[in-house]
């Protein structure tokens, strides 16, 4: 697989680069992100978080947006942020709507039916656990809480499957990177903890 440098620039000590590379499975570009802190190398290497951003977003949303790259470097961890919505398919309507189409963001399997595969609630409903403790903020005064997101569901989910899950609900929060911001650095935490063990 040919690999394309688009852009690199110095970040917080460390390096972002912007690649592209042709997909077989998508028949398009598709497109990633990695931050690298100063110093990771085959010899020395870091832990690595892949981040999906969601609808609408590119590889550079994240990244731009969230203000996880001070804390990667920080905590020497790599992140690498895929572009998770196929663009230029050229298809009839995909640029109709924001949540379908060129935007749609979906994570996996999105050409494949049954996207609920991959859905964490389903997960644990059918006794998949992960090995350590899932933590998820959310935002009480998010727009899609009630008629999309529903957490409460994932909670239930979790104690039913002995899931060690910390969600933490926030008043006055909504679904902005606003929200990320608040809360990245207790993720980024998180997750080098685990990974580093």
């Amino acid at each position: 697989m040919a690999i394309t440098t688009r852009a690199t620039h110095a970040c917080c000590g460390g390096t972002l680069g912007f690649y592209s590379h042709p997909s077989e499975s998508l028949g398009l570009e598709a497109r990633f992100a990695v931050f690298v802190p100063d110093g990771a190398s085959a010899a020395a290497p870091v832990p690595v978080i892949h981040l999906l951003a969601g609808l609408t977003c590119t590889e550079e949303t994240f990244l731009i947006k969230a203000n996880a790259v001070r804390f990667a470097a920080e905590y020497r961890v790599a992140l690498v942020a895929t572009d998770t919505s196929p663009r230029g398919a050229d298809i009839a309507g995909e640029d109709d709507s924001y949540d379908f189409g060129s935007g749609a963001g979906f994570y996996l399997d999105a050409t494949q039916a049954p996207w609920a595969a991959h859905d964490a609630t389903l997960l644990l409903q059918a006794g998949h656990t992960h090995p350590t403790t899932i933590l998820v903020d959310q935002g009480e005064a998010d727009q899609f809480l009630d008629a999309q997101l529903q957490p409460w569901h994932l909670e239930q989910a979790a104690r039913a499957a002995g899931q060690e899950l910390i969600l933490r609900r926030h008043p006055g929060y909504d679904h902005s990177y606003w929200f990320i911001q608040s809360f990245i650095q207790d993720h980024l935490t998180h997750h080098a903890a685990i990974l580093r063990r």
